[in-house]
């Protein structure tokens, strides 16, 4: 039965993120059953930037937990998820990988990828954790109002300088009215 019950939330839960990064023009590269890695390419018609595409989408991920996902999951008596959301801005190599007709599938590769998976170990529950770059890619008033440092000692150091890759918290959430 917890096996069944577990089940029915991640297909809710993943039902609706996956909804979402669609709904933001993202690309599923995989769901590995409780997690799910997403990338975004920029607009340039638009003017928004992957970062700020890729950051709505968190926030309206977080948006839909609460007002949807969570209390659907809380009247059936099962407890709430928490969940974290990494992100990192950068080039990435998308190819087909693995036996030409069977075990084969899209991945994303590069330091960017992998910045970003690895970036869970650093983020609280029911969190937003973003890279340098993706912060460099926000408005100057996203930066000041809904962003603090969280930290330089990452261990990771991009090639060209040899300054630590450093981690930052977004705290905010879209303001939801309630009835």
């Amino acid at each position: 039965m917890e096996q069944e019950n577990n089940l029915r939330v991640l297909s809710l839960f993943f039902s609706e993120m996956i909804r979402i990064v669609l709904d933001y023009g993202g690309t599923v590269e995989k769901n590995t059953g409780d997690g799910l890695m997403a990338y975004f390419t920029r607009n340039s018609a638009s003017g928004i930037t992957s970062q700020q595409t890729a950051v709505a989408a968190a926030l309206t991920m977080f948006s839909a937990a609460t007002t949807i996902v969570n209390p659907l999951i809380q009247n059936a008596g099962l407890i709430p998820l928490d969940f974290r959301i990494c992100l990192d801005h950068g080039p990435i190599t998308i190819a087909q990988v693995g036996v030409a007709r069977d075990f084969n599938g899209i991945v994303a590769i590069g330091t960017t990828a992998n910045i970003a998976s690895k970036m869970l170990a650093f983020a609280d529950p029911n969190t937003i954790l973003i890279g340098t770059k993706v912060y460099e890619g926000l408005p100057a008033l996203w930066q000041s109002e809904y962003v603090t440092f969280k930290t330089a000692q990452t261990g990771w150091f991009y090639t060209d300088n040899n300054v630590p890759y450093a981690f930052w918290l977004y705290h905010g959430r879209w303001n939801i009215p309630t009835a």
